[in-house]
């Protein structure tokens, strides 16, 4: 925790602000360990916390680090009224989470300038630590087991929605801390919405089942995507399923430090173009992941970013064709120094049930 404090004050130095109000409750988290939906954080030559009646026992994961202080108002008004007995001068704000009526509570009698400071900690969130990867691999290696578990389950007849729930129940069991997204079964045709709801269709001999599902342990997130075959499945989806698996190779292969993100996300994408498919793969290819689900670096052709030793990101190319279903894959890999190492176990060749 230490580590990650003067790391963000050597930013907040390099933008010249002599304090920083962190609202972003995944940025609370990273820096405090509080998990809270009402926390504030004034980071300056003093560190305070400051949260309400609801939350004070448990900020104490944050004594030593922090002065913590209760308040049973309006945080933003407190810090305010702290900021201008400090004497802060330029103080960043965290703008893509800080709303407006909380920001004019803040800066209400404050002295000062405000600044925004975008992505800052998101920026320095992407670089995992061995403390962050090793929460993301025990998240991960539930995932994993539950997915085993699971494929014992699957079958004719079962609905989308039985096989959501009784994923998520494996999890729980296995000693997941909650979900770290909302589980995805789309099976049959529904395989062709990438973001698909489970509902009431039940699977038929010869479905393609898209699972994408994810873990949440020690406050890190899994996140991984199989599509299993309930019986032999058509040909063409068998023909895709080979495509999307190849892509996902050829992008695993380009994972080094300095690669490009638009660089990885062409060598899935103008491979599965080449193959006739390319219009039915409009998603990014893969995103960081960490406290938050969606983190940077983010891997697509929008985005201008190169990745470093410490970023996990997933690899998720898929096809997805109106009438007929779709076909993803995707796992976790961390960026090392020489290369990277793929975090999720899972088989990723077709099992057909």
């Amino acid at each position: 925790m230490l580590d990650r404090l003067n790391k963000l004050k050597e930013n907040m130095a390099s933008l010249g602000l002599d304090g920083l109000v962190v609202t972003d409750r995944a940025d609370v988290f990273y820096l405090s360990g509080l998990e809270s939906s009402n926390c504030l954080l004034l980071i300056s030559s003093k560190n305070l916390l400051l949260t309400d009646s609801r939350y004070i026992l448990a900020a104490q994961c944050a004594q030593g680090h922090f002065e913590i202080r209760e308040v049973n108002a309006s945080l933003e008004k407190e810090a305010g009224a702290l900021i201008k007995e400090l004497g802060l001068k330029r103080v960043g704000v965290q703008d893509m989470s800080l709303s407006l009526a909380a920001y004019m509570e803040l800066s209400d009698g404050a002295q000062g300038q405000f600044l925004p400071v975008g992505e800052m900690l998101k920026e320095q969130r992407a670089v995992k630590d061995e403390s962050e990867l090793d929460a993301i691999r025990r998240a991960q290696s539930i995932t994993d087991g539950a997915f085993r578990k699971l494929l014992d389950y699957i079958k004719p007849g079962i609905s989308e929605t039985d096989i959501a729930c009784e994923l998520e129940y494996i999890m729980r069991k296995s000693g997941a801390d909650g979900l770290a997204f909302e589980t995805i079964a789309a099976a049959g045709i529904n395989g062709a919405k990438p973001h698909a709801q489970p509902g009431e269709y039940k699977l038929r001999a010869g479905d393609m089942l898209t699972l994408d599902f994810g873990a949440k342990k020690d406050g890190y997130c899994s996140d991984m995507t199989r599509t299993v075959s309930v019986g032999e499945p058509p040909e063409e989806l068998k023909k895709i399923y080979t495509i999307v698996l190849d892509a996902h190779n050829r992008a695993k292969e380009l994972l080094r430090q300095g690669a490009g993100a638009r660089e990885i996300d062409s060598a899935a994408r103008s491979y599965i173009e080449a193959q006739g498919y390319g219009k039915y793969f409009g998603h990014g290819l893969g995103h960081g992941v960490g406290i938050e689900i969606h983190e940077l670096p983010v891997l697509s052709y929008r985005r201008e970013s190169e990745l470093c030793p410490g970023n996990v990101v997933t690899i998720e190319p898929g096809i997805y064709v109106p009438g007929l279903g779709g076909v993803r894959i995707e796992n976790m890999c961390f960026i090392t120094e020489s290369g990277y190492e793929d975090i999720t176990r899972s088989d990723n060749n077709l099992i057909i049930l």
